[in-house]
């Protein structure tokens, strides 16, 4: 038969086991259960937070205090270290929203900091990065194929529809900059990443004329006349008018 205890502050008769250890009572147990004593703990946190961060603050000032204190703690993750694993996949797990919310905020707050240290990270460990990737890539394919093609699709429909349309307010959200050039046929004005327009012109000369490929395929017409040709004449009726 399971030995059971009275809490004396919820009243609840629960097994010794939910009651924490106490040498000097006679059944070797707290009066309060392992949840009141939990509740106790928390209300006591938050009505003396100020006093318990300054006391905190005192103790760890002293650089014994502090050694003492890694070292605790290095032992304690080293001996339970699968444990706090696994309780942390857990706790993530379960508040996944909260933890994606936070990891923005603080990537916002410290994006050039963030960058950095991943790029720091990545040059030190190219060759591990790299297997890592491959890695994931097989074991993953078929999960890539499908967001490729769907999730993958819309986001690139989408930021093609905003790249070509000069008015929707979406482009540029994520940093990018970008250029607004006029079609030499239709008039018509598109835009262009800057990165990819600086590197076409460092490289290959080029800067953008059309707004689509059906504007390219005209300008080849033998019937087309480019914008300064059309300029010509129009000056020419107008002094001869």
């Amino acid at each position: 038969m399971t030995a059971t205890k009275r809490c004396t502050k919820c009243g609840e008769t629960k097994p010794l086991d939910e009651f924490h250890r106490n040498a000097s009572s006679k059944d070797g147990r707290m009066p309060r259960c392992k949840a009141c004593r939990k509740e106790e703990t928390k209300d006591y946190r938050k009505r003396y937070a100020d006093e318990i961060r300054e006391r905190k603050q005192e103790y760890y000032s002293v650089e014994k205090n502090r050694a003492l204190k890694r070292e605790y703690d290095h032992r304690y993750y080293t001996e339970n270290k699968q444990r706090i694993l696994e309780q942390g996949r857990e706790w993530t797990a379960r508040n996944a929203d909260r933890v994606r919310a936070r990891r923005r905020t603080y990537y916002l707050a410290n994006k050039d900091r963030v960058q950095e240290r991943v790029r720091e990270w990545y040059r030190a460990n190219r060759e591990r990065a790299l297997e890592r990737d491959r890695d994931y890539r097989e074991k993953n394919a078929d999960r890539i194929l499908h967001h490729y093609r769907t999730v993958g699709y819309v986001r690139r429909r989408k930021y093609y529809r905003c790249v070509t349309n000069p008015a929707c307010p979406n482009v540029g959200e994520r940093g990018a900059e970008f250029v607004t050039y006029s079609c030499e046929v239709c008039g018509k004005e598109f835009r262009r990443l800057k990165s990819a327009v600086d590197y076409e012109y460092q490289h290959r000369g080029y800067l953008p004329r059309f707004c689509s490929h059906a504007c390219m395929h005209a300008s080849m017409r033998k019937d087309y006349k480019s914008p300064y040709a059309r300029n010509i004449e129009r000056i020419k009726k107008e002094v001869g008018e």
